[in-house]
């Protein structure tokens, strides 16, 4: 789906202070605190996006929503530091709302004397995914969260009894030098070392999950971050499905209410292997079937002349060509330098409890259904079928830069 960048409108920022108490006591029994150190703040404001929205909702008494607009919680992404600082809510049209994936926060001097921030919607969380103003979005409201409990106050050490000890005698020391305070440098967030050129040509790409004919989601607690396209129908029968974005599908959307869907769009095509000429484009090459345990080195372009298993993290990274078809275990499958998949045949992931962190492209069909598993990347294939409970899925295109252009 091609982006445009234009002015946004003018923003409405109304300041809500939210301790990190508010969240409903459904979610008591969940170490708030741990999970902000551990995963970060953009992984909790996820996890409690609709709790968070409905708070603000609440408050605003959704205060100038017009018919056809909506709302969301998103985190804010500050630019000077590449970290996420906070959350905002932005609202606008629905559809343009189902776009903004986080707010970038930039910051700067005026005239010496003022400081401004700004706050940008954007249309993706990863800096190297090619960030892109989302138009006819605004800023409602600011949350700031904190991870210390209001409820726990911090525990006051005891008072030491002083020790009567000799005065010493005073030493001189030279004063030491100030050390300047270094200024932070801005992460260049549009800079996305080519995956936008692949979006460009291939736009397909940019979903969380498409499919070449249709998408079966029946899977009970489903959770995709990211839009979801189908050249036929999208069907959605599970239990607690959430969706952050559209469904698109050019033929129907059979789901709840509630989601957003968007019919009667174009199709979209998906790139022809090569085999050959990727083949000799290969860095390393396996003949026949092959299982890549954990640790095997990847790197450039790899060839399988056959079925692959995958059972575990691999070290590397870059672009993995299967001639045949893909099955990943439950050890799952990852590469500290980004792994983009392109299988010719089939990909199954049926056991439970894979963490799975790769971008995949299929020519035949995607059938996840195991149970617990984790998705970062995009699964793009003929036939996508999702069966399995608990899945949650968060599209990246980081990989893409591998893509071979």
């Amino acid at each position: 789906m091609q982006k445009w960048c234009k002015k946004t409108n003018g923003w409405i920022i109304i300041v809500a202070l939210l301790a990190i108490t508010a969240i409903p006591t459904a979610y008591a029994a969940i170490d708030i605190t741990s999970a902000i150190k551990l995963f970060g703040v953009a992984y909790v404001v996820d996890m409690f996006q609709t709790e968070l929205n409905d708070f603000v909702n609440a408050i605003t008494m959704n205060s100038g929503l017009g018919k056809g607009d909506s709302t969301k919680v998103v985190p804010i992404l500050s630019a000077g530091t590449g970290a996420y600082i906070g959350a905002a809510q932005v609202s606008g049209p629905y559809y343009q709302v189902a776009k903004v994936q986080a707010v970038a926060q930039l910051e700067g001097d005026v005239l010496d004397t003022i400081r401004a921030k700004v706050l940008i919607p954007l249309d993706s969380k990863n800096p190297l995914q090619g960030m892109r103003r989302v138009s006819q979005v605004g800023v409602s409201a600011i949350i700031d969260i904190t991870i210390e409990s209001a409820a726990s106050p911090k525990p006051v050490a005891p008072t030491p009894v002083p020790t009567p000890v000799p005065t010493p005698v005073p030493t001189p020391t030279p004063s030491p030098t100030p050390v300047p305070t270094p200024v932070p440098i801005p992460v260049p967030i549009w800079d996305d070392y080519g995956v936008s050129s692949t979006l460009q040509q291939w736009p397909a790409f940019g979903y969380a999950i498409f499919a070449q004919d249709d998408i079966v989601l029946r899977g009970n607690n489903l959770r995709v971050t990211g839009a979801i396209r189908a050249n036929d129908d999208v069907t959605v029968s599970g239990n607690n499905a959430s969706f952050s974005d559209v469904i698109y599908a050019h033929d129907k959307v059979d789901a709840k209410k509630g989601i957003y869907r968007m019919e009667g769009v174009n199709k979209l095509s998906l790139p022809t292997m090569n085999w050959h000429t990727l083949r000799w484009l290969a860095n390393k090459t396996y003949g026949g079937n092959i299982t890549l345990q954990a640790g095997t080195q990847l790197y450039g372009v790899t060839t399988v002349d056959g079925d692959l298993m995958i059972n575990g993290a691999l070290n590397g990274g870059g672009l993995l060509v299967v001639c045949g078809n893909l099955l990943i275990t439950s050890r799952g499958v990852s590469a500290p330098n980004d792994l983009l998949i392109w299988v010719e045949g089939d990909v199954s992931i049926e056991e439970n409890n894979a963490n799975v962190n790769a971008f995949i492209i299929a020519g035949g069909k995607i059938n996840v259904s195991g149970n617990n598993v984790r998705l970062v990347g995009g699964l793009v294939g003929d036939d996508v079928i999702i069966s399995g409970n608990n899945i949650n899925l968060l599209y990246s295109s980081a990989a893409l830069r591998h893509f071979p252009r």
